[in-house]
């Protein structure tokens, strides 16, 4: 276990992110301690994150993200009830149904990292801006007779010339954009708004 010492030093070289201290308060009738991280940067839709744990063994008991435009959590994981002994082996035994096919998957060895560039290829990834309000664009080239979507049909579309529509993800966490051009699928991503999103699609 490390020291308070330590851990304040390791918070101390955080330099993108605010760690709050513990507060007191209760979980599922446990006593807990809640911390709250936060972004420096502004500008995204990324809020911060908070976790709770159980004061008397550490065990966590909640888990939150926050949106920068809401004080409610967007994602919230909490436990309702919580009681602590031994669990019976049988909780982890497990059947399968004799109409299922078992096969055995081997991990393939590793190999040595390559470049983000579309080697063999592949897709090709680059970022635009940096921080948490950067854009991570996704090129691929389309194969011949591919179908040329990336998202739902169902989603929303936004022009973004006189001869390309996007197909567009908003959420309170970030966006995701796909387009296609001259052959080749643009798959975008960030954590800013629609308007920031689109305008790095405009540019590209």
């Amino acid at each position: 276990v490390p020291t308070v010492a330590k851990i304040e030093e390791a918070i101390a070289k955080l330099d993108h992110v605010s760690v709050s201290g513990a507060t007191p308060t209760d979980i599922a009738g446990q006593p807990a301690y809640t911390a709250r991280v936060s972004p420096k940067e502004g500008g995204s839709l990324i809020g911060g994150a908070e976790l709770s744990w159980n004061a008397n063994n550490g065990l966590p008991l909640r888990a939150a993200l926050y949106s920068s435009t809401s004080s409610s959590p967007v994602i919230e994981l909490a436990a309702s009830e919580v009681s602590y002994g031994p669990v019976a082996g049988s909780v982890f035994e497990f059947t399968p149904p004799t109409s299922a096919k078992v096969e055995e998957v081997t991990l393939p060895s590793k190999h040595p990292s390559k470049k983000a560039g579309g080697e063999h290829g592949g897709p090709s990834v680059t970022t635009h801006g940096h921080g948490i309000t950067g854009v991570a664009v996704v090129q691929s080239k389309l194969k011949p007779g591919e179908k040329p979507t990336s998202l739902p049909e169902e989603l929303s579309k936004v022009k973004l010339d006189a001869t390309t529509t996007a197909t567009e993800l908003p959420t309170a966490l970030g966006t995701l954009l796909s387009f296609e051009r001259s052959g080749v699928r643009y798959v975008l991503a960030g954590a800013v708004t629609p308007a920031d999103i689109e305008a790095v699609a405009r540019g590209l």
